[in-house]
């Protein structure tokens, strides 16, 4: 595995030491996870499914796709 991490912001790309990003991490996730509460699980599963698509389709995903019934199911 890598030992660097790059960080996208807008169009510009940062290099960051994997352990700097793991501590980083550490500390944010129980925020985010207390942010993501109000999600139902339903919403979850969607947000899953754009997060690991996105990157495959490389455009936006339209409101079918995202239902469940878009050309990658």
């Amino acid at each position: 595995m890598s030992e660097t991490i790059l960080i996208g912001q807008g169009r510009e790309m940062t290099k960051i030491p994997r352990e700097e990003w793991e501590q980083d991490l550490s500390v944010i996730a129980p925020i985010v996870e207390a942010e993501l509460e109000f999600m139902s699980e339903e919403h979850h599963r969607v947000r899953n499914f754009v997060v690991k698509e996105l990157p495959l389709v490389g455009q936006p995903l339209s409101p079918i796709d995202c239902a469940g019934v878009g050309p990658h199911h």
